[in-house]
């Protein structure tokens, strides 16, 4: 949140604000790729490994790594709301062409159709019901695919809503100053 994650500035520091702009998008595109790749693929952990009891307590170690996936799309619900509210903005502030600002409308509108069909793509690729027929341990397979379910429905209309704005900036052929990121 604080953006103080390791990093080595080199190149950050000697890139203009256009390509800082950019390389902030790929960045934020990179992060949520791999966010909800690894919310995918813990499921299938979670799947493999879940059912056995911790020594001390005797729980499920699902309890304990259901954690991991809800981190994951917690990172990519925020690493979205970091794009709409700083990267737009701070693209906002340093563009003067309505043309561009159009562009850039379009862009995000396609980056964020682009992650609702990813989205739906993994949710489906689950394939919940089907696993949780097949498992042994039904319980737990339910209790985690609602788990997931609920999560990827929030992450879903997070970025929804965030394409319908801006799908309204580019309909509504606003001028910069109207619309925008977070004010």
């Amino acid at each position: 949140k604080e953006m103080e994650h390791i990093d080595i500035p080199f190149f950050w520091s000697m890139a203009s604000d256009a390509v800082k702009s950019i390389m902030d998008i790929f960045v934020g595109i990179v992060n949520i790729t791999i966010q909800v790749a690894l919310t995918f693929y813990s499921f299938t952990w979670i799947e493999k490994t879940g059912s056995s009891l911790t020594s001390g307590l005797y729980i499920p170690f699902y309890t304990v790594y259901i954690m991991f996936p809800i981190c994951f799309m917690l990172m990519a619900i925020y690493t979205f709301r970091r794009i709409e509210k700083d990267i737009i903005p701070n693209i906002k502030s340093h563009t003067k062409s309505q043309t561009a600002w159009r562009f850039l409308n379009i862009l995000f509108f396609a980056i964020y159709t682009a992650a609702l069909t990813g989205l739906i793509y993994a949710y489906t690729s689950l394939n919940g019901p089907e696993r949780i027929a097949k498992s042994s341990y039904t319980d737990m397979m339910t209790i985690v695919y609602v788990i997931f379910s609920v999560m990827f429905a929030a992450c879903f209309i997070l970025v929804l809503v965030f394409a319908i704005k801006r799908l309204i900036c580019i309909v509504r052929k606003s001028t910069i100053e109207e619309t925008g990121g977070a004010q």
